[in-house]
């Protein structure tokens, strides 16, 4: 684990790399993997995402209380603190993967970013439904970046800490590590998310191509 101080709002920078197997002191960093749920829930209920709830029927997100005013099911919290503990351990309990985090001088997160590395094929399994864009992916994927590359999974900062370049520096630290495994990196986000315009400003290049599973994806990669 590494450490790095910075000037006020961030206070410290804390780059966690996963060894193979669960160890004692990740069992003891169960605080920190809450904590960083709990966040993870306020970055998406705020703007540009208003996910504060989620549809238990048709499964979409929304701003409002009561019932789905699509078909009319209940509403429940979008990202509740038992699925989101799944999800971590899911997505950090990969081979190689990454955890960025800033944390303020009582350690509690501000900002996160994730990433690990992944074959093409592990990419459209995990992310594609239909074999028509797995197979699209596949065509337009292998060209640029080969057959494997560093997946930039997740970035977040808390709302009230947004504008003062945290994102910014937790994608160095993912491009970092990804040039550390000698690989590529490839982040894929929606077209509204303030992600677009920091992947531009590091350097990375906006795949052309439309996913037909929803219109709003866009896919940028640094090689």
């Amino acid at each position: 684990m590494e450490f790095e101080t910075y000037s006020s709002p961030l206070q410290k920078l804390v780059l966690d790399r996963k060894p193979l197997s669960y160890s004692e002191e990740e069992i003891r960093n169960v605080r920190l993997r809450r904590d960083i749920a709990v966040l993870y829930a306020q970055v998406f209920a705020d703007e540009p995402w208003n996910e504060k709830t989620r549809c238990v029927s048709c499964g979409a997100f929304s701003s409002e209380q009561g019932v789905c005013s699509a078909c009319g099911t209940r509403l429940v919290p979008a990202y509740p603190m038992k699925d989101m503990m799944e999800y971590f351990r899911s997505e950090l309990g990969k081979d190689n993967s990454v955890l960025a985090y800033a944390a303020e001088e009582n350690d509690l997160p501000i900002a996160f970013a994730w990433g690990f590395p992944l074959s093409v094929e592990q990419f459209v399994d995990m992310k594609y439904k239909t074999e028509s864009m797995r197979n699209a992916l596949r065509s337009l994927l292998i060209p640029v970046v080969g057959d494997s590359f560093f997946y930039f999974s997740e970035c977040g900062v808390r709302p009230d800490q947004r504008k003062k370049g945290l994102a910014s520096i937790l994608t160095n630290q993912m491009l970092n590590s990804a040039q550390s495994y000698g690989l590529p990196m490839v982040m894929r986000t929606n077209d509204r998310s303030p992600m677009v315009k920091i992947a531009q400003r590091v350097g990375m290049d906006k795949l052309p191509y439309d996913d037909l599973e929803n219109l709003q994806r866009v896919i940028f990669t640094r090689t």
